[in-house]
């Protein structure tokens, strides 16, 4: 019987698919979901489609890729982990993870990772959703208001994005947005203001910080949203913090 007081995850393993067989035993007692990929494409795609509680990469399977592609990985500036996993010679899988002072197995990793995810004591260490760096030109209001200010995209994520501005919005405001230059028509959504920096505050840019509502997605547009994010990936490579 399942305790209620289990925490479930979402985790994705990077594993060629001739390594794969070898995991199977130990997964299939998981309360956990877990996804197999075997390569970079899917890996980022369901990583940019909605944030795992952690990556694990077999270690053969990661040397056999290549490490300039491990590295695009280690420098996302996200929350949750990526980590090394191997196969032991009796068939367990431990991980290497900084946190714990001995490799765990694998279980006992991911139970760790998903409870301090849980308990938010990685809030700090950066963001959920993976930023692409893009520029497009936007405009957005606030419904009460109807005045439609300018800005300048320097971010996008599936979960929001980063307006370069000088007239941004209150925070926890709604706002409506309209993005140009991404797809032949406007790219249109409602979001909610998250944060808000302003020019005599900081000496990075100046702007606002916004979180999508994604059930007011136009039909087709989630979809095409995340096929614009995964190809800028591969495209640029290229995260930085705003």
């Amino acid at each position: 019987m399942e305790k209620k007081n289990e925490i479930k995850g979402r985790f994705i393993i990077l594993c060629l698919k001739e390594r794969q067989p070898k995991y199977d035993r130990v997964l299939a007692g998981l309360l956990h979901e877990i996804i197999l990929v075997e390569s970079m494409e899917p890996l980022v795609r369901f990583c940019i489609e909605t944030p795992p509680s952690g990556v694990l990469i077999d270690m053969a399977s990661g040397a056999r890729i290549g490490s300039s592609e491990m590295a695009i990985l280690d420098n996302l500036k996200v929350t949750w982990p990526i980590i090394r996993c191997n196969v032991s010679a009796d068939g367990s899988v431990r991980v290497m993870h900084k946190e714990l002072e001995k490799t765990p197995l694998l279980p006992q990793a991911l139970d760790f990772i998903v409870q301090r995810v849980h308990n938010k004591e990685a809030k700090h260490l950066g963001a959920r959703h993976i930023r692409i760096n893009v520029r497009c030109r936007t405009r957005f209001q606030v419904p009460d208001d109807g005045n439609w200010r300018p800005g300048n995209v320097l971010n996008l994520s599936m979960g929001g994005a980063f307006i370069l501005t000088h007239d941004p919005p209150q925070i926890g405001e709604p706002v409506l947005l309209e993005f140009l230059d991404l797809f032949d028509s406007p790219l249109k959504c409602s979001a909610k203001t998250a944060w808000v920096r302003r020019w005599e505050e900081s000496d990075k840019l100046p702007g606002v910080g916004v979180a999508f509502q994604a059930e007011t997605f136009e039909p087709g547009l989630k979809k095409a949203l995340e096929d614009f994010l995964v190809k800028s990936f591969f495209k640029a490579r290229t995260f930085f913090e705003i």
